[in-house]
């Protein structure tokens, strides 16, 4: 009839449908995760975390622009965040940059930040890596022309090694990511046409025990493993590892021959400790086909 409602019931006028399907009962009986799998665990959360902090600033940098133009250019309050970076910037293809590596002992000797920037400047290297800080803490400097990056928790109680970086300020903007990993390990991503991973790491001395070698060099390749095909991959630091000449052919493949062989050195004069730290240094370049640079040219006679 005119004027008369559909035949349809309104939400008050009845009761929901009954649900057909129940929840999906928690399982309490898996049991314990094993310490491998907490870890893996904690590294993918970090990394969703990480990428969605990423997506959080570009997104607000967006809503600042349209921002800006609403308001006829006048720019809004800036946040306490990171340093902002130019859209699309990164290195360029084809031009020479230089990275090296140093063992400071100790950041906090008088002088040292302005030695080792002044070295930095005077042989044009865009980022060094540092090994035995001695710093305990994760921590970032910034100077007038260089940003120091520290690496330095889950060392021992007594002592810590300390790893860490300095990078030219105007190459700031060129960084994807810096990750500290405990105070003989850390790793800095570069944005370039493919991204550049460099890994400084400082390994224990031959006089400490197996297990600590041993967990040192497996920090380092869970690292290899993450960055392992997204780009090309350096490791540069103090390996403390004497490699004096290669013994076998599978050794030749991935070291040169200017080596403390040329000073008469023998490998069967060294300690147990010390062809421990020479094997395990050679087991991981030829694990993950890595070649070892420094013994690829000739050195100087100090250098030797």
């Amino acid at each position: 009839m005119p004027g008369q409602p559909r035949g349809e019931t309104l939400s008050g006028d009845r009761n929901p449908p009954p649900r057909t399907q129940s929840p999906r009962k928690r399982n309490t009986k898996r049991g314990l995760r094993s310490t491998e799998a907490i870890e893996k665990r904690r590294e993918k959360r970090t990394e969703k975390r990480r990428k969605a902090r990423r997506k959080s600033r570009k997104h607000s940098e967006g809503r600042e622009v349209q921002h800006e133009e609403k308001n006829n250019g006048i720019k809004p309050k800036a946040k306490a965040q990171e340093p902002k970076q130019r859209k699309g910037m990164k290195l360029r293809l084809g031009v020479e940059r230089k990275i090296s590596t140093i063992n400071i002992r100790g950041v906090k000797k008088p002088g040292i930040r302005d030695e080792v920037e002044k070295w930095m400047k005077k042989n044009g290297i865009m980022i060094a890596g540092i090994q035995e800080t001695r710093s305990n803490i994760n921590s970032r400097e910034t100077r007038k022309e260089y940003t120091w990056f520290f690496s330095g928790e889950g060392g021992r109680e007594k002592y810590t090694a300390g790893v860490g970086l300095v990078i030219g300020n105007k190459f700031l903007q060129f960084i994807e990511d810096i990750e500290p990993i405990d105070d003989r390990l850390m790793y800095i991503t570069l944005k370039c046409a493919i991204e550049i991973t460099i890994v400084i790491t400082y390994m224990p001395a031959a006089d400490r025990p197996t297990e600590e070698k041993q967990r040192a060099y497996g920090n380092l390749q869970k690292v290899i493993d993450k960055r392992k095909g997204k780009g090309p991959l350096y490791i540069m630091g103090d390996w403390n590892a004497r490699l004096i000449y290669p013994i076998t052919i599978e050794e030749e493949e991935v070291m040169g021959k200017h080596t403390l062989h040329e000073n008469g050195e023998k490998v069967e004069n060294h300690t147990e400790g010390m062809r421990e730290n020479r094997d395990l240094m050679i087991e991981c370049c030829m694990t993950n086909e890595l070649k070892i640079m420094n013994t690829m040219y000739r050195k100087r006679p100090e250098k030797n």
